[in-house]
């Protein structure tokens, strides 16, 4: 039972007081009947909201999947693929972005290949042997003039190999050693 006492006033005084008596029941079972169906109503919520994410999401990752591909095959240097841009958003600034690096690593490296073909018919087409080494003394680069004086003495050199291993000079490991140090031109 719900009780209520309101006092009934005559002028200043209490003379009276009406109580008031209600079962709990009827209400229970509202209160019963209103959290079922805010239960249901969450419960419901939850899976809509859920197949929301899931093609939300699905709709989202699916650009960012064929990015990844498409940078995958870049490094690969594979430029042809592009991506399909269909929104003006961030993740389609991100494709145009990709596209247009693509182009100018395609460009570059057209270039630098241009460039290197050129440096290679220079070095063949000398009469002077060449040697190119790395700071370690790593070939880098041997012309074909250079090979041949070098195989009179039985060396055979080639790309990645450290030179010094190769040939037994010590006045080439010198002024190697000095333009290290000294960091400008030195003659032998």
């Amino acid at each position: 039972m719900l009780s209520v006492a309101i006092p009934i006033y005559n002028g200043e005084e209490i003379n009276q007081a009406l109580m008031l008596f209600k079962p709990v029941a009827p209400i229970t079972d509202i209160i019963n009947s209103m959290r079922k169906l805010i239960s249901y109503a969450a419960f419901a919520v939850i899976i809509l909201a859920s197949i929301v994410s899931f093609f939300l999401s699905r709709t989202l990752s699916r650009p960012l999947i064929q990015m990844n591909k498409i940078a995958t095959e870049m490094a690969k240097v594979n430029f042809g693929n592009k991506i399909a841009v269909k929104s003006n958003d961030e993740v389609g600034l991100l494709g145009t972005s990709l596209n247009n690096m693509s182009e100018r690593l395609k460009f570059n490296i057209n270039e630098l290949s241009h460039e290197k073909a050129k440096l290679e018919n220079v070095l063949d087409s000398m009469s002077d042997g060449v040697i190119t080494l790395d700071a370690h003394g790593n070939i880098i680069l041997v012309n074909p003039p250079a090979k041949r004086f070098l195989s009179k003495y039985g060396q055979d050199l080639s790309f990645g190999q450290n030179f010094f291993n190769c040939i037994n000079l010590v006045e080439f490991k010198n002024l190697f050693e000095e333009v290290n140090q000294k960091r400008k031109r030195q003659y032998l």
